[in-house]
Formats: C-alpha cells, sequence, structure tokens
C-alpha cells in the first residue's frame, strides 16, 4: 500500500530469500550450520525443514540469523544510501528483537490481534497451528511493540479500513520528511 503511494520499500524476508538461494550470499553457511536434510532435489533450501529445525532450538535458531542478519542490515544500509525516493519503508518484523530501531526514523506497527492473526495465518496453510504458535514466541509480542511504535496501523478491519490508515500515514510521514529536509 506504501508502494502505491510513492515509497520505496525494502523487504526483510525478500533479502533473505534472497540470500538463500543457491547463488545467494548465506546459502554455503545455511546449508553447513543446518546439513543436507534441509536441501530439495533441485539443490534449493527446504524452507518447512528449515523451520521445524530452527524454532524447535533457540541455538540454532540465533546461527541461523547470525548468519543472515549481517546480510540483511548491510542490504537495509546500502538501500538507505542509495534510495532515490524521499521515503523508504523498512520492512523488519524482527526489527526491535533484531536490536535496529536506531537504523530508522520513525517506526510503524501493523497491528492485529493475536487471534486474528493467527486465523489469517492459517487460512494461507502456510504454516501449521503449531508452527505459527512457535514463532509467535520468538517474538516481542505485537501488543508491546505497539506501545513502541510511532504510529500503529490496525490492521484487524476490512482491507479499504487499513487503505485508509495507510493513506492518512502517508501524509503524515510526507510531513515528517519535510520537517526533517527544512
Amino acid at each position: 500500500m506504501f508502494r502505491k503511494h510513492g515509497a520505496a520499500i525494502a523487504d526483510a524476508d525478500q533479502i533473505v530469500h534472497e540470500s538463500l538461494k543457491p547463488s545467494g550470499k548465506a546459502y554455503r553457511r545455511v546449508l553447513q550450520l543446518l546439513g543436507s536434510s534441509i536441501l530439495k532435489e533441485d539443490e534449493t533450501l527446504d524452507f518447512k525443514a528449515m523451520a521445524e529445525l530452527v524454532f524447535q532450538e533457540s541455538r540454532v535458531r540465533e546461527s541461523l540469523e547470525s548468519i543472515v542478519h549481517p546480510i540483511v542490515l548491510d542490504e537495509f544500509k546500502k538501500q538507505i544510501r542509495t534510495c532515490q525516493k524521499p521515503i523508504l519503508i523498512l520492512d523488519i518484523p524482527l526489527l526491535f528483537e533484531a536490536g535496529w530501531k536506531d537504523l530508522v526514523d520513525r517506526v510503524v506497527v501493523v497491528w492485529t490481534p493475536s487471534f486474528l492473526r493467527l486465523q489469517r495465518l492459517l487460512e494461507k496453510k502456510r504454516f501449521s497451528k503449531k508452527d505459527l504458535i512457535r514463532r509467535f514466541k520468538v517474538q516481542i509480542p505485537l501488543r508491546k511493540k505497539r506501545l513502541l511504535a510511532d504510529f500503529v496501523i490496525d490492521n484487524s478491519g476490512s482491507k479499504n479500513q487499513t487503505q485508509r490508515q495507510v493513506s492518512t500515514l502517508w501524509k503524515d510521514l510526507q510531513h515528517v520528511y519535510n520537517s526533517i529536509r527544512q
């Protein structure tokens, strides 16, 4: 939605996925860490198998993060330096967990009640309820992130309601940008 308004977007998940491709910066190190059981026949990484290992053992998750987080951070810094648009949105689900708050000028949290977030993710059928709960447990709860945010978008309503909030917030962000430039 922000992209439609003209923002540049840098997405942590996309950067991680790129780094985990066979030609990516993290591929070999992750393969060494997790072993060949996470490989598909085409030599790509099986993300479901990875998740099983990573979310069962915090030490393994932390080791994986020590590989991919520096790659993501370097890419964000590069995009911040080279961005040609006035506003760059860094989509960082683990902003607080990674300790990267100083990387951004303002924090926007997209909030949804836990039960609704779980329901929506289960409808996408990418993860089991057990997998999602394990993922939620390693993150700071959204209710706490909401308190740390400069802006909150309530994503519990319709897509149109969310779009209206994004449009309003976009105007606020442009105002912040203009005041910083002056």
